[in-house]
């Protein structure tokens, strides 16, 4: 059986792990089998990635040892992607993704058995993979893999994860950016879609990343939604755009975090942002590892004490972390596993501002599961359909409650002091004058008396 060639891509930004499943082959192995390939085709996935050949009824990789640049030059040329790239370019500082935890049944190269590997010799004159030499040998290396001059690759730039940012795609070995004139969700469910990360939340315009850099490479975006590559789609080349309109995107995959109900963001319920809605945590894997890489992620003090909430939201979320990740999303996680969450509580942590632990005298507990951290507390009823906190430091709110209550009171009375005593002082005055002024009558008739009738 003669081979064929096929180039899957490889993943500059996102490890294979995050992918929820591999490059389809169909579609390159019957673009690789002939050298009639569609220029429409000519895209990122069979431009650069790992080679494997289909040999003997089955694809089997090839073995880096043996490979070098003469083979290279003919996979790029038999795929009309022009020439292999002598050189790697220096790696481009670029967002990280995690692995997705959510196993999948096909096994990824580097975790294939390495006997046995195929190596390939080839001239480097060669127009087709039907003239080059095939072994099969085991391999005591890695698979080989392709970069060719007419590569494609696309990226998502300033956000949090590599499945959120500002979308820049490379041609020709330059990275640009893309116009946001006629961008919308059509165009960014392709770019999720080819990132693997799902599938397309938001569509942000005018630089919603910050503005990049370099050429502007597509205009006029105008996708259908259903293509295999943001260039598959009809655009403009020229443009007459500046970088504050770059376009931009925001997958389903990506994650963030948040704790609410809490009297700041250190403290509360733990929720994370994902497929576009607010989910909770599951607590039955919520550990100290899992609370320290959050509140790390948070910016809040590493050392973490486990609460535990009603669940509030429909999705749930499980993790299980070692402690060392950069964020949850680098654990194994799992969404609407109820096997994994069945009976759980929602989570919640608090992250005190200081190595200090949080006295439980301070707290007032709101729902059933806060006696677990504070047991001399008695639970309230939450109020009913809300998301009520599970623990405030109320001591310090009622406080201030009762210093506001006695200053208003304060207030009230010395007004009402002052208002009495004015009138009192006034009511004095005038009561005194009437007084006097009687008294002095009463004095000068009886002087006149004694004058008219003389001496007793």
């Amino acid at each position: 059986t003669r081979p064929r060639i096929v180039v899957h891509s490889i993943s500059e930004f996102c490890p294979k792990g995050h992918r929820q499943a591999k490059p389809t082959r169909g579609l390159s192995s019957s673009s690789a089998e002939s050298e009639q390939f569609p220029e429409s085709l000519l895209s990122f996935s069979r431009c650069s990635g790992t080679v494997e050949v289909h040999h003997d009824g089955r694809w089997m990789p090839i073995c880096q040892e043996m490979w070098d640049k003469e083979a290279s030059h003919v996979v790029c040329r038999q795929l009309h992607c022009g020439e292999a790239k002598e050189t790697e370019a220096e790696p481009t500082p670029r967002p990280v993704c995690p692995p997705r935890s959510t196993p999948t049944k096909e096994a990824t190269l580097s975790s294939q058995n390495l006997c046995p590997f195929l190596h390939i010799h080839c001239v480097g004159l060669e127009s087709t993979w039907k003239q080059c030499n095939v072994s099969e040998l085991c391999c005591n290396g890695k698979p080989a893999s392709v970069t060719c001059t007419g590569s494609h690759s696309v990226r998502l730039v300033g956000g949090g994860s590599c499945c959120e940012g500002r979308v820049e795609i490379e041609v020709d070995g330059v990275w640009g950016t893309v116009c946001d004139d006629a961008w919308d969700l059509d165009d960014a469910r392709v770019v999720c879609q080819q990132l693997k990360c799902g599938w397309a939340i938001q569509a942000p315009v005018a630089s919603s990343f910050h503005k990049g850099t370099g050429p502007i490479h597509l205009d006029e975006v105008s996708c259908a939604g259903n293509e295999s590559q943001l260039w598959d789609c009809p655009a403009e080349r020229s443009h007459d755009c500046g970088h504050k309109e770059d376009a931009s995107v925001v997958c389903s995959e990506h994650q963030k975090w948040r704790l609410s109900g809490g009297k700041d963001a250190c403290a509360g319920r733990v929720e994370v942002y994902y497929r576009g809605v607010w989910n909770t945590v599951c607590d039955g894997t919520w550990y100290e590892e899992e609370m320290s890489v959050l509140c790390q992620w948070l910016g809040c003090s590493p050392s973490g004490r486990k609460l535990s909430f009603n669940h509030t939201q429909e999705g749930r979320m499980n993790y299980q972390c070692s402690g060392t990740e950069p964020s949850l999303s680098w654990c194994r996680w799992h969404y609407n596993n109820f096997n994994l969450c069945h009976q759980s509580q929602a989570a919640g942590v608090i992250c005190p501002s200081d190595s200090s632990p949080v006295p439980c005298a301070s707290l007032t507990c709101r729902l059933s599961v806060c006696p677990s951290v504070c047991p001399s507390l008695s639970p309230l009823t939450p109020l009913p359909g809300t998301a009520a906190p599970l623990c405030w430091e109320a001591k310090a709110l009622s406080n201030w409650t009762l210093l506001l209550l006695c200053v208003v009171l304060g207030f009230l009375l010395l007004v009402t002091v002052l208002t009495f005593t004015t009138a009192l002082l006034r009511m004095r005055r005038k009561h005194g004058s009437f007084a006097a002024w009687g008294f002095a009558r009463v004095r000068l008739g009886t002087w006149g008396a004694r004058q008219s009738h003389g001496p007793p």
